[in-house]
């Protein structure tokens, strides 16, 4: 956060704790609009901060374990409880790996380098437009969430089904 931006360190401090410690969806808009209103309009380092925060509440939700970037590529650890199954990684491959004959036709990867295994996923992008990355990692980020929601919605009804049903009558 540049000092011009929040003069005092301590608000500073405080505004990375802040931001450092969003815990819901809700939360980060209220923390944004009220660094707006109290020190203007938010410089790039700050929208980059914002940014993290939000892929980190992403993550939680798509029970990512750990995000890890290194100089050219991004790293994505599932739970071991979510891992892929074959049929999801071949979905997940086609929405964002061009097949040949996509690749044919002009169909490029929005990123040079994605792997799915598992349970983890490697996104590779360049030095010279790190910034693609971000709408590639919302993306499966959302994917990985609707996946989770949906799974999550399947146990309940699974589990409504049984308690109404009466040969598991007590």
């Amino acid at each position: 956060i540049p000092p011009h931006y929040v003069p005092g360190e301590r608000q500073r401090i405080e505004l990375y704790r802040r931001l450092a410690n969003v815990s819901d969806a809700d939360e980060l808009p209220e923390l944004v609009k009220a660094t707006r209103d109290r020190y203007g309009k938010l410089p790039t380092p700050v929208r980059n901060l914002v940014t993290v925060a939000r892929i980190r509440l992403k993550c939680r939700q798509a029970r990512v374990l750990e995000i890890a970037a290194g100089r050219d590529q991004v790293t994505l650890r599932l739970d071991p409880k979510h891992r892929f199954t074959a049929g999801e990684l071949r979905v997940l491959e086609a929405l964002f790996i061009p097949s040949r004959r996509q690749a044919r036709h002009g169909s490029r990867a929005a990123l040079p380098r994605i792997v799915f295994r598992e349970q983890q996923i490697d996104l590779g992008f360049t030095k010279k437009d790190p910034q693609a990355l971000i709408p590639v990692l919302n993306a499966l980020l959302d994917r990985l969430i609707d996946r989770h929601n949906a799974a999550a919605h399947t146990r309940t009804s699974l589990t409504e089904k049984a308690g109404r049903n009466p040969t598991h009558e007590r």
